[in-house]
């Protein structure tokens, strides 16, 4: 009795957190593109159906527990041909906004660009309405507004000369009109693309330019902004920090801004750069780092890839303080091979990936410290009731069940993602597997990889 109430306190935490993480395929989609955040706590994603042109964009809703809501492809009228989406954001009330170009014939007119804008209904992403303007017309984002949601985007303002051209900002309403030009983007002989991570703090918009001293080599930002901004007159000075770009926000207001292997916070009010040292993130000799993220608790998330074979890299995911304390850290082998498209971090310390990895989309949420409980292997490993007895093993022999004869290799990992054994299976229904001597207690993964390189998964626990 006081082994079963040891074991059943063990398993405590797993069975508690369980319920915080998940995994879904993304339905019709064969490449991700962009995921938001809503604010019920779900997701909005767009991708493509498709590889190959004309492409066909695919948009999926789901809730916070990882439930599809729905799944649409773009609805557009006849005679109208996709060839870009540049902007997706959710309007007050929950509705999906989508900017973007296509190419067609409207009204019989002849065959030419369009600038498009699609309101999808949150419940069931049905088109609500269609607007259509200039192909001139380069639209990015959409800001929620008291007096309604206000579409920004950028345009070309030619000056005298050539090389004092310019690039604004402006404000447009739903139905496309022009509100008033409301700052410029960058100046030189280069125009960079209009970034679609816009910032609107304390009545500023905040957006990636580049310097007009250094053209496009290094990637900066601005944070003007002036009401009184109109197309016909000079460029007012730019106020940037060189160098570097917008990343995320954290919920003090900083910004999080990143470099050429540099990031650093920047504080708006009092325009104080703060950068952090590259040993900050204190990486192995084999891992690199992906773009990092604010966590909701201020702290960072920090995704990357390490090296899981000769030839194929896995991902990781860690939490940091500002100081480069590690909060925790979790390898995932069971990713090898899959790209990283977007994460989000959520309210309870955790996050969600969208992954890709041959042709396939996933959508998954970490438990609040970071480990996937519910990989796809398992759950393919569940499904052909492969066995492991005993499970939890206090002892360094377990015996592993195969519903079928089994022959290929198999290979032991701790959470580290450090490979601790690796075996040649020969045909068998039952194999008596003997740990190393000195693994230490805790969780592993066991993978399975047969002839035709199938692989699956299964976890145990080394008490």
């Amino acid at each position: 009795m006081k082994k079963l109430i040891l074991f059943l306190f063990f398993l405590l935490p797993i069975l508690a957190t369980a319920q915080t993480s998940w995994e879904r395929v993304v339905p019709q989609m064969k490449t991700p593109e962009k995921m938001i955040a809503t604010h019920d706590g779900g997701y909005v994603i767009w991708g493509w159906r498709t590889i190959s042109y004309p492409d066909q964009a695919v948009f999926a809703k789901y809730d916070l527990n990882g439930q599809l809501l729905w799944s649409k492809s773009w609805q557009a009228r006849s005679g109208l041909e996709l060839t870009g989406i540049s902007g997706l954001n959710e309007i007050s009330g929950g509705d999906v906004w989508i900017a973007g170009k296509a190419i067609g014939s409207l009204n019989g007119k002849p065959r030419k660009g369009y600038t498009f804008t699609q309101r999808l209904n949150r419940q069931t992403g049905d088109t609500l309405y269609n607007k259509y303007g200039s192909d001139t017309l380069d639209l990015k984002g959409l800001r929620n507004t008291a007096s309604g949601p206000k579409i920004y985007g950028s345009g070309l303002r030619d000056a005298d000369e050539i090389d004092r051209s310019y690039h604004v900002i402006a404000e447009y309403d739903e139905n496309l009109n022009h509100i008033k030009d409301i700052g410029y983007q960058a100046e030189g002989f280069s125009f960079p693309p209009f970034q679609s991570n816009v910032f609107y703090v304390n009545n500023f918009y905040l957006h990636p330019v580049y310097s007009p001293h250094l053209y496009i080599t290094y990637p900066s930002f601005n944070f003007h902004s002036n009401p009184d901004f109109h197309s016909n007159s000079n460029p007012p000075k730019v106020t940037y920090v060189r160098d570097y770009h917008i990343i995320d926000q954290f919920p003090s207001g900083e910004l999080l801004i990143s470099g050429i292997n540099k990031i650093a916070v920047y504080d708006v009010g009092a325009k104080n750069l703060m950068p952090f040292p590259e040993n900050l993130f204190s990486l192995q000799e084999d891992e690199s780092r992906l773009t990092p993220l604010a966590a909701k608790d201020g702290n960072l998330l920090v995704p990357g890839t390490y090296q899981y074979s000769s030839t194929q890299r896995a991902l990781f995911l860690m939490k940091i303080d500002r100081d480069g304390n590690q909060v925790w850290k979790q390898y995932y082998p069971q990713e090898v091979g899959s790209t990283l498209k977007a994460i989000d971090a959520t309210d309870d310390g955790g996050a969600v990936l969208l992954l890709h990895r041959a042709n396939t989309v996933r959508l998954i949420k970490t438990t609040p410290q970071g480990f996937i409980l519910n990989a796809a292997e398992e759950a393919v490993a569940a499904a052909s009731n492969i066995t492991l007895f005993p499970n939890p093993t206090n002892t360094n022999r377990i015996t592993l069940t195969f519903p079928k004869p089994f022959a290929g290799t198999l290979q032991v990992f701790d959470q580290a993602g450090k490979r601790w054994m690796e075996k040649t299976v020969t045909r068998t229904s039952h194999y008596p597997l003997n740990l190393p001597e000195t693994i230490p207690p805790g969780l592993y993964h066991l993978r399975l990889c047969d002839g035709l390189g199938t692989e699956q998964a299964v976890r145990f626990v080394k008490q």
